[in-house]
């Protein structure tokens, strides 16, 4: 009986060493399908696993409109002094002028570029989340090191560095969002 439990505690061990986290056989099942390679194996390390929930997404969300907010407000600003610099350039202008035409007609694209701009609504985008629980775990990114054999005939491998997207329960990568070979 000690020799059975003996076998089957080596056993377990040996597969709890080997065997890959859920979100590490996602990663990995994406990567083989990436590369088209069925068999590529990944050793990972420096794994870091983030949950990402509705109220962080709401954030992001938040920080993208008020930075697109403020570039619509620089854009105009950037616009108005052009104008006013050419306007009073027209002042000192004989209609005559060979370039008064021009700076008129860039005057007026100017005018119908900030009304174009004063018109344009930029969404807030959270409205998606509306009513949802803040706290809800909506996605899994996942920061590894990932070293693979990419030339099995030089056994050369190579090391990464990459951000994945998975889903909250970590069985399915969606995408890869960064990548860094590390040298």
């Amino acid at each position: 009986m000690k020799r059975i439990i003996f076998i089957l505690s080596i056993f377990m061990i040996a597969i709890s060493c080997n065997s890959l986290s859920t979100s590490e056989k996602s990663i990995q099942e994406y990567m083989r399908t990436q590369t088209g390679s069925p068999d590529l194996e990944i050793e990972f390390t420096n794994v870091q696993i983030t949950k990402q929930t509705v109220g962080d997404s709401i954030d992001i969300l938040q920080k993208i409109f008020e930075e697109q907010i403020k570039e619509k407000e620089k854009t105009i600003k950037r616009i108005e002094n052009d104008n006013q610099a050419w306007q009073k350039e027209l002042e000192s202008m004989s209609k005559k002028d060979q370039n008064y035409a021009f700076l008129v007609q860039m005057v007026n694209s100017n005018q119908r570029r900030i009304k174009e701009l004063q018109e344009k609504v930029i969404k807030n985008g959270t409205g998606y989340y509306d009513g949802q629980d803040p706290k809800k775990v909506i996605a899994t990114l996942v920061k590894c090191e990932m070293t693979s054999l990419i030339n099995p005939v030089l056994k050369a491998k190579q090391t990464k560095e990459g951000v994945f997207l998975l889903t909250p329960d970590e069985t399915v990568c969606i995408r890869q969002v960064k990548e860094f070979i590390i040298v």
